[in-house]
């Protein structure tokens, strides 16, 4: 069982890891955030904040693969780019309600994404 600490605790770490892989840090598609975004979502979303929670079957794949990817970024990264990456997150969790930003809206906004898409363009170009 899981409780609402751990959840938070892993919810915040695919934030870290988000901003940790947009500064370009750790091997993979930006799916490994949106999958795991999805599968943490209906957790929290059907679970009571007192009581135990369980990560679901359904669930345990995509959050494999982004603490995968997190191992990976705290092999690789820079102690100075993890720091900074956590305090992005933690500046977008103390934002507004209507300031803050979900995985979806961060991907959407992913330096990396557009990054991808031009290399992307220029081979398909050749």
């Amino acid at each position: 069982m899981v409780h609402a600490f751990h959840l938070g605790t892993i919810i915040r770490t695919m934030f870290a890891s988000f901003f940790t892989f947009d500064a370009g840090f750790g091997e993979g598609a930006l799916s490994v955030f949106s999958d795991a975004d999805l599968a943490l979502g209906e957790i929290a979303q059907s679970a009571y904040p007192e009581g135990p929670w369980s990560l679901e079957s359904h669930a345990v794949q995509p959050t494999a693969r982004l603490l995968q990817l997190y191992d990976d970024q705290l092999k690789t990264a820079p102690r100075s780019e993890l720091m900074a990456a956590h305090q992005r997150a933690q500046r977008n969790f103390k934002a507004s309600v209507r300031d803050r930003l979900s995985i979806g809206e961060l991907m959407q906004r992913s330096r990396r994404r557009a990054r991808d898409s031009s290399q992307m363009d220029t081979l398909s170009h050749r």
